[in-house]
């Protein structure tokens, strides 16, 4: 899968941890990187999100999410939204490989949100191919496809030919997995054509050669689909002359499994045996699980083999992995090896297994000739038709052109500049009137907060004063419900968690337990069970008075905690001359 490469990489020509990632020798890179890492500096979160990116490719979840963590809790995090958001793409990557595609959809979009906030097009299009990635595995290709096809649109005008080939390979990708070798095979030569050209630039990425050995393995396969056994088969022989390209376990297995997969189809059991072993060696030794398309190719090898117990292992296993990823077209090729296996000793499990061959088989083809899915890819074609008849037509009329551009040019920019003057005059007055509305409710609440102030608000009292005691509890609840109700607001305002509104608002602390980011403090006074006796009350005041800054709120949801405020501070009031 294409998830983008990290072009952002801050001073590549003079920054040997950069460069030696940009060769692909990610073994070489690591000390390099730890090195400079360990420099400190204003450049520190750039060596940790490149360590990141290190040990991901390695395989080495826990020192990627180490970094991860480290580079959350650097003050420069909230300064930099640059880092906010390639942050938020790798968690999502993270739990994309691990998966995990509910939680990476999550931490992507979020980066996608950035993106859009800043209208920002060259993170657009990577978040748009990112999200893309996640639907496909998703199964939900209508959805996938929109996404490809906004990132292809941004990357003609925005990207290089390195970024338009790794969202062309991701289209390819969706209609091999609908059974569409034809139009893949389309789509991933046009994929490796962008990445040859990308190779002729001067300084490329010479990580383009993995991406370029991928498309060998894609077109390998979509050749057998289209029963080119012998164009495949050439592909294969490329496979082999790049494997040695290839550094991440991940990708070293994939390639593997392809050729066994390859292997099987020209019915060469024997060699398709060595490719599978290894590539589940390589799994095995670097803490990779195998999916389901893996399971379906070692159960038809052990069919070949005639090995039934081992094919009865593969096919359960495999269903178990296909049904958790919703994959029709897998349950459909392995309930057809169970109904095969089990034809001449039950009867009636056999036909069991048969249905439910046929209905995942059903579903898969209503997938594949959904109506909206064939709008989608005939606009894909149409626009790739489009960007291909309007580069030539700037070729031939370019310099005819030139002039009448560059009048049209001022005109667009003076009407932009006078509409964009207008909706800022209007949007400053309309701010201004929320804003004076704002300070005069929070200057209330701190005059409140102030007559409090010089008033100690001791909560220890004997056991036998009623009054006050109740008055204790209901200030508890009250601080309980208060701070639920602060953070309720910011999570529906803001879509961050607790963490961020810690670190935002300077109240409560933020700390590191095995790699996680935790808010202990803050947590205490979410349970009335667990909050402490002698509260500190002002800190919940404190992040009320900071979630009710924020510009965005929703006049229902600031009335609301306005509301609770006012309740929380009349019991302190209360409760202050209780005890005077």
């Amino acid at each position: 899968m294409c998830l983008l490469i990290w072009p952002w990489v801050h001073g590549m020509a003079s920054n040997p941890c950069a460069n030696a990632i940009k060769s692909g020798d990610h073994l070489a890179a690591l000390p390099l990187c730890e090195q400079a890492a360990q420099a400190g500096g204003d450049a520190v979160v750039a060596m940790w999100f490149h360590l990141v990116e290190i040990h991901h490719v390695l395989g080495q979840d826990e020192q990627e999410s180490y970094y991860l963590a480290k580079i959350k809790t650097h003050p420069q995090f909230i300064e930099n939204i640059e880092h906010q958001y390639n942050w938020y793409r790798r968690v999502g990557q993270k739990h994309y490989h691990m998966d995990q595609f509910d939680s990476s959809a999550h931490y992507l979009s979020m980066g996608l949100s950035i993106a859009e906030q800043e209208n920002n097009p060259q993170w657009l299009s990577k978040s748009h191919n990112d999200m893309g990635l996640v639907a496909y595995r998703q199964k939900d290709h209508v959805t996938s496809l929109e996404h490809f096809n906004r990132s292809l649109n941004l990357k003609w005008v925005h990207g290089n030919a390195y970024q338009v080939g790794n969202t062309l390979n991701n289209i390819a990708r969706v209609q091999l997995a609908m059974e569409k070798p034809d139009l893949a095979i389309d789509f991933y030569e046009q994929a490796l054509e962008q990445y040859l050209a990308y190779t002729q630039e001067t300084d490329f990425d010479e990580r383009v050669y993995q991406q370029i050995s991928h498309i060998y393995e894609d077109l390998t396969r979509a050749h057998n689909e289209a029963g080119d056994v012998q164009a495949a088969q050439s592909y294969a022989d490329q496979i082999l002359s790049t494997f040695r390209l290839k550094k991440s376990p991940r990708a070293q297995a994939r390639a593997l499994q392809n050729l066994a997969v390859h292997h099987l189809g020209i019915e060469q059991p024997e060699t398709a045996r060595l490719f599978l072993t290894e590539a589940q060696s390589i799994q095995y030794n670097h803490g990779l699980q195998p999916d389901a398309e893996f399971h379906l190719a070692a159960a038809s090898l052990a069919w070949d083999e005639q090995d039934w117990d081992a094919v009865t292992q593969w096919t359960d296993q495999g269903l178990a992995l296909a049904s958790a990823a919703s994959d029709h077209r897998l349950l459909s090729g392995l309930y057809e090896l169970k109904a095969r296996l089990t034809a001449s000793s039950d009867a009636a499990q056999a036909l069991a297994h048969y249905q439910s061959h046929m209905q995942h088989r059903e579903q898969f083809l209503q997938d594949k000739y959904d109506r909206d899915l064939n709008t989608i890819q005939h606009r894909i074609e149409k626009q790739n038709i489009q960007h291909e008849l309007v580069n030539q037509q700037l070729i031939s009329t370019e310099k005819t052109a030139e002039v009448q551009r560059l009048t049209n040019g001022v005109l667009w920019a003076s009407l932009v500049l006078l509409a964009v003057g207008t909706a800022f005059l209007f949007y400053a007055i309309n701010k201004r009137r929320e804003r004076k509305a704002l300070l005069q409710s929070i200057k209330h609440h701190e005059q409140q907060l102030f007559m409090l102030q010089d008033q100690q608000l001791p909560l220890a009292m004997s056991s036998n004063d009623l009054d006050h005691n109740a008055l204790k509890q209901s200030f508890q609840q009250q601080l309980v419900v208060t701070l639920v109700d602060a953070l309720t607001t910011w999570e529906k305002t803001t879509g961050t968690d607790r963490i961020e509104l810690a670190e935002k608002s300077k109240v409560w602390t933020v700390s590191i337990d095995n790699g996680t980011l935790r808010t202990r403090s803050l947590d205490k006074y979410l349970d009335i069970d667990k909050i402490p006796a002698n509260p500190r009350w002002r800190n919940v005041v404190k992040t009320c008075h900071y979630v009710l800054t924020l510009d965005q709120l929703q006049p229902d949801d600031r009335m609301s905690l306005e509301s609770q405020l006012s309740q929380l501070l009349d019991l302190a009031k209360q409760l202050s001359l209780c005890h005077g």
